[in-house]
């Protein structure tokens, strides 16, 4: 679900970019590679025909752009020293897979438990406010940044940690890492047919567009976030006002003034 801020910051993101679908050719056989695109990697899924024209674009429109290594330490050689589901508890640190974010919104209902101990075992599985998870496995390529939250959480091992510099916000480098302009450096990037993998080392080289209205895009991206896990907070707690309602135990007096409070927080008429 798109948020007006999430479409206003794709809107300046798509201009600043000015990034152009025709410019894909993944209907060609073969692909002229010039000089200065030759690299130590000369598979054909490598030198795709999408990311040679990623790269051509960013050159021809003289966009800055940075290796991911320098905008953020990547922690992608995760190994969970054994860890199985009979380390999950029913408190604890949070473990993050990939299967529990979309759209740059946690699942927080249905993240695991595990044991502290393994959690120590690993400072590079830890998270903080402010990183960006990446999926690395299977559906490769999705972004989170982490939102501040008061418990513990560690990365999966099917997911990269990217602890982001001072250079750029970590909701920018979700927002561009979703982009298809990141996008298709990543699936060129990955190994694998029935299992993708994208490992630290390509991670490290993706190619980040760092675009003059970053913070705009940033912000946009933060308020998507807030708005959906607000939308969330509101459906739980209109399924509890119902039950309230039926069993009669429903204060009228206090939800009018909860509806008032809500309709002037999102510039509605007042009920």
């Amino acid at each position: 679900m798109a948020t007006l801020a999430k479409q206003q910051a794709a809107k300046i993101l798509a201009e600043d970019l000015s990034w152009d679908a025709r410019w894909k050719y993944t209907d060609s056989l073969s692909t002229w590679i010039q000089p200065v695109e030759m690299e130590s990697r000369i598979d054909g899924r490598y030198n795709s025909a999408d990311r040679l024209a990623v790269l051509r674009h960013l050159r021809l429109h003289n966009i800055d752009n940075e290796p991911l290594a320098r905008l953020a330490e990547v922690s992608a050689m995760i190994g969970w020293k054994g860890l199985t589901t009979e380390h999950y508890t029913d408190s604890g640190p949070l473990l993050i897979r990939g299967i529990d974010f979309e759209d740059g919104i946690i699942h927080f209902e249905q993240l695991v438990h595990v044991d502290k101990q393994k959690y120590e075992e690993q400072p590079q599985i830890r998270l903080i406010a402010g990183d960006v998870v990446l999926t690395k496995d299977g559906t490769i390529g999705k972004a989170c940044a982490i939102p501040d939250i008061q418990e513990q959480l560690c990365a999966g091992s099917t997911v990269a940690r990217l602890r982001v510099f001072s250079v750029i916000e970590p909701h920018y480098l979700e927002a561009i890492l979703s982009h298809e302009i990141v996008q298709l450096q990543i699936r060129s990037m990955a190994t694998g047919l029935a299992q993708p993998h994208i490992t630290q080392e390509w991670i490290e080289r993706l190619q980040i567009p760092l675009m003059p209205r970053h913070e705009e895009i940033a912000e946009g991206t933060r308020r998507h976030h807030e708005s959906l896990m607000r939308a969330k907070d509101l459906t739980k707690q209109a399924v509890v006002d119902v039950e309230l309602m039926i069993e009669g135990k429903l204060d009228e007096t206090a939800c009018m003034a909860e509806g008032c409070r809500l309709a002037e927080e999102f510039g509605f008429e007042k009920p």
